[in-house]
């Protein structure tokens, strides 16, 4: 259910932008009334059944007391310890039950948390190869292969090259391969076949990590910290002084432009007016002087071909990364 609600919060501008608002909030209501019905369902039997066991206690220690007297003709003092000792035996009983349900009721979760830790386990980072990056020719796809799950493949016999000095633009539809192409750039996923080469040299033979710290990164959702814009930029690294990232802004072109001050915090965490204004943090991919930056992010693009494209151009003046953007 809070995943339905933050989805919807995480949305709400597109929702209010088509009027849908009031369609998601009758879905929140099914849900709702769904998880309620489910909750009292799941009280009712349980204070059924404890009920169920008082009723069979009783019952059945009635049916005992009266066997006892009628047809082994017991003394009132054996059948009272016999009672006080079929009533206690009874109670453990009634707890091993319960106990029995709680744990058959976890062992679902205990399941689904076990597989879960196997995939994640099964899906844990490789350890790279020890060679130090370096990006001063580009960067190459060789017959690059790669499918989701075993599933279709959705690059096949990709060949691509990036170029130190130039602008490289993916552009296609959704689902041509553009997020793709990068995540395998970023060392997120190995190609099934062929090779990601950086100035020729295997992706898979250098430290990845080294080679990450080299790249800028702007990811689709631009989401600001609850912190000032020099946090934001920075993010934390001491290292960075507030000169490099009021050169970062410079550079981004967004030093005048940003409406918010640089050392108070920006007051939201989300994508609310102030990002509008102060879009700073993530378009500059961090202030130090990056080797290649990746933009993951609409751009305006007439192409509409049935595959992504690698479109060029040449670096802008004063820009010593080597950008590569997606169009959607």
């Amino acid at each position: 259910m809070a995943v339905y609600f933050i989805d919807g919060l995480n949305n709400i501008k597109a929702l209010k932008a088509m009027g849908k608002q009031s369609r998601f909030q009758a879905f929140l209501e099914r849900k709702i009334r769904s998880l309620r019905k489910a909750q009292r369902l799941a009280v009712t039997t349980h204070e059924v059944r404890r009920s169920l066991q008082e009723v069979l206690m009783s019952a059945c220690l009635c049916g005992t007391l009266y066997v006892s007297l009628t047809v082994f003709d017991y003394q009132v003092s054996e059948i009272l310890v016999m009672a006080v000792l079929l009533s206690q035996t009874m109670r453990y009983l009634a707890r091993i039950q319960e106990n029995y349900q709680r744990v058959a009721g976890a062992e679902a979760i205990h399941d689904s948390f076990h597989a879960l830790l196997k995939e994640t386990r099964a899906a844990s980072e490789r350890r790279s190869g020890g060679l130090m990056p370096t990006l001063n020719r580009g960067i190459r796809f060789e017959d690059v292969h790669f499918a989701y799950l075993k599933q279709r493949e959705v690059l096949r016999g990709a060949n691509l090259e990036i170029p130190v000095g130039e602008i490289t633009v993916l552009t296609g539809p959704s689902g041509a391969g553009k997020t793709t192409i990068t995540d395998l750039l970023l060392g997120f996923y190995d190609p099934e076949q062929g090779q990601v080469r950086i100035d020729g040299v295997p992706l898979t033979e250098i430290d990845i990590a080294a080679w990450r710290g080299m790249i800028g990164f702007v990811p689709q959702e631009i989401v600001l910290l609850h912190d000032s814009v020099y946090a934001n930029v920075s993010l934390g690294d001491p290292k960075i002084t507030q000169a490099d990232a009021r050169d970062a802004l410079e550079r981004a072109g967004r030093r005048g432009r940003c409406d918010c001050p640089f050392r108070r915090g920006l007051g939201t965490g989300d994508t609310g007016p102030a990002q509008g204004h102060c879009r700073t943090p993530r378009r500059t991919a961090g202030p130090r002087r990056t080797e290649h930056r990746r933009w993951n992010q609409p751009v305006p693009a007439d192409e509409r071909s049935s595959g992504a494209r690698a479109v060029r151009a040449p670096r802008p003046r004063g820009d010593p990364g080597s950008p590569l953007r997606r169009s959607a």
